[in-house]
């Protein structure tokens, strides 16, 4: 059945490209793009825009137009609010294709995605070319607020195509970082006490921020009281590498911020 499946895939659809320089050839077959450049929607629209092969970088550009077209109507006092992120899972299998970047637009509390970035890098030159790139060429995104992860080359990407824009860092990807590092200290899910209070650190971006500081240091207190035995009979910090962790990663930022 897969097999099959493969086959008709196969005879479907063209030859997955493994670079950024085969995209560009495949684009060029008059048959293929008459079937995936242009939009189902949008008759004389493209999906597809453009490849960019830079030195350091390159990156192939996709944009519903139906919805890039409806930001261009707004109203330009209506705020653009964007959230943005990458997913590693669905790229073609080559070591020249890094990230999928997703640019969805947030309306009547939906996200809805419709720019697609193919990347061979995540560095700050490579998002800003990009970012420009969309500016003169497709659509200005006028962005009021942008939800990102932590990456800090992303958000220095739009704070310099976009001086004004609010970055705000998403708490999804937070609290995953946190139960990464949960998972590699030592029997911290076997603790009653550890197990209550590790998801206060979870909520603590959740608080007004003049409230931030002094709710982690009651935790920290807290947290420092944990202990357990070790192998050696020498009482140990549950807490110890989490703390040390948690400040250089987010309270450091956020006291600098």
């Amino acid at each position: 059945m897969r097999r099959h499946l493969i086959h008709i895939k196969q005879e479907k659809y063209p030859k997955t490209p493994m670079t950024f320089e085969e995209i560009i050839e495949v684009y060029k077959n008059k048959e293929i793009a008459s079937k995936f450049i242009m939009s189902r929607y949008e008759e004389n629209d493209k999906l597809y825009i453009d490849t960019i092969v830079e030195e350091n970088f390159a990156y192939s550009l996709f944009v519903y137009p139906t919805i890039s077209n409806a930001i261009k109507g707004r109203n330009h006092m209506e705020q653009c609010n964007y959230i943005v992120d990458g997913t590693f899972k669905i790229v073609p299998i080559s070591n020249k294709y890094k990230q999928l970047l997703i640019i969805h637009i947030i309306h009547a509390d939906h996200a809805y995605p419709f720019i697609f970035i193919l990347m061979s890098h995540k560095s700050e030159s490579a998002y800003k070319n990009f970012l420009q790139y969309l500016q003169s060429n497709v659509i200005d995104l006028k962005p009021t607020s942008v939800i990102t992860d932590f990456e800090c080359s992303l958000r220095n990407a739009f704070k310099r195509v976009y001086p004004t824009v609010k970055t705000v860092e998403c708490w999804f990807h937070y609290t995953n970082a946190l139960r990464r590092k949960d998972t590699q200290i030592p029997k911290f899910n076997r603790d009653k006490n550890a197990k209550n209070l590790f998801p206060k650190f979870m909520y603590l971006p959740l608080l007004k921020p003049a409230n931030i500081i002094e709710a982690y240091s009651i935790l920290k207190q807290d947290a420092m009281d944990v202990k357990f035995v070790n192998p050696s009979n020498n009482t140990e910090n549950f807490f110890k590498l989490f703390i040390n962790f948690f400040e250089r990663q987010w309270m450091k930022k956020f006291r600098e911020n």
